[in-house]
């Protein structure tokens, strides 16, 4: 577990164990700007002991949540008290859709989180609410917050960096498909969302959950796979198959 350099100026910090979160640091002269937090207590501790070594003489100036999942956000409390008050910016109106995540991801908290002393009601929501795209600097670079409708359940961030042509995309891809009714999703939304991404110059793409970087040709590949799916789906539902048999169908 350590700061890998992805690029200068940028760095991922992935906490390994259960859920394998990327957190994304960047070096600016306004100071330290984090985009999602670990889900681990130990890893958000390891992350913080790491910030104050290489970074010695800067506070975090700005922490942006991607989207509403609780592996995402539930770390604030610690860098709060590591390095005192900072601005959340966080998609406006999320705030009902991190409640509920809170609720259904607790349990999954606890258990990889067995010595914590956080409590439900520690948790710290946006000071700052975004409804449009916005860009900041970090030295001589940018890199640009839009916004997407990753399904009709829940909204999500992307971050591009133009002169890299990066992108992190969070939960919209991590490497396989994987749908969790419980938390919401929907798969036409997912689709054309990571369309409109393909759309972008992209070399490297960071996933929200995953020890490794991705492609453009990993990205392709898996959108066509969904597309296969959102395809599959339509015709076994022209063809009349009820929900049960749909949900088990291989």
């Amino acid at each position: 577990r350590i700061l890998h350099e992805v690029e200068r100026n940028v760095y991922i910090f992935n906490g390994g164990s259960g859920f394998f979160v990327n957190t994304l640091i960047f070096d600016s002269e306004e100071g330290l700007i984090l985009i999602d937090t670990q889900m681990e207590d130990e890893n958000n501790e390891i992350l913080i002991k790491l910030l104050k070594e290489k970074f010695p003489n800067k506070d975090i100036h700005s922490f942006i949540i991607s989207h509403a999942h609780l592996d995402h956000f539930i770390g604030l409390s610690f860098f709060r008290d590591a390095f005192g008050e900072f601005e959340i910016v966080g998609i406006e109106g999320e705030k009902k859709h991190m409640m509920e995540s809170m609720d259904t991801l607790w349990p999954t908290y606890e258990r990889l989180s067995e010595k914590s002393n956080l409590e439900k009601t520690d948790k710290h929501y946006p000071t700052k609410e975004i409804k449009h795209d916005y860009a900041f600097q970090f030295y001589d670079k940018s890199a640009h917050v839009e916004i997407v409708d990753a399904n009709e359940s829940w909204t999500s961030l992307i971050v591009y960096l133009p002169e890299s042509e990066t992108v992190y995309v969070g939960d919209m891809y991590w490497g396989d498909i994987v749908i969790e009714p419980e938390i919401g999703a929907t798969v036409l939304g997912w689709s054309r969302e990571l369309h409109n991404v393909l759309e972008k110059k992209i070399t490297t793409v960071i996933p929200g959950h995953a020890p490794f970087l991705f492609t453009r040709e990993n990205l392709q590949t898996f959108v066509d796979n969904i597309d296969k799916l959102v395809a599959t789906g339509r015709h076994l539902i022209d063809k009349g198959i009820d929900k049960e048999a749909f949900v088990k169908y291989d």
